[in-house]
């Protein structure tokens, strides 16, 4: 319930956000609970506009996504997630790294 309030909240405040983004994607990343995996995609889908906006979460949200995305593939949420996934890098391109870890130690 109370990630719906943040989603709400989010939506409708973001210009006013600043630096409380931060704060709400350390919400995502540390919320592991299977059962909130739509809402926590929810908050970060309007956290960062589609992925348009990753101000505040530069440095981390790249291996938070590499790391996120089989859990996100095994409840069904991959079209969603690729769509966020392409406009990190498309509109973000300058913060990400040129080389990221994969979860098993492959390179990407």
């Amino acid at each position: 319930c109370i990630l719906i309030i943040i989603i709400l909240g989010v939506h409708f405040q973001f210009d006013d956000l600043g630096p409380l983004r931060a704060h709400f994607f350390l919400v995502i990343q540390k919320h592991c609970v299977v059962e909130d995996v739509d809402n926590r995609l929810e908050i970060l889908i309007a956290l960062t506009q589609g992925g348009r906006n990753i101000q505040y979460m530069e440095e981390s949200i790249g291996p938070f996504l590499l790391q996120w995305m089989p859990e996100i593939i095994s409840v069904g949420r991959a079209v969603e997630f690729i769509s966020l996934l392409v406009n990190c890098v498309h509109f973000n391109a300058a913060y990400l790294d040129e080389e990221a870890d994969m979860p098993g130690g492959k390179t990407f």
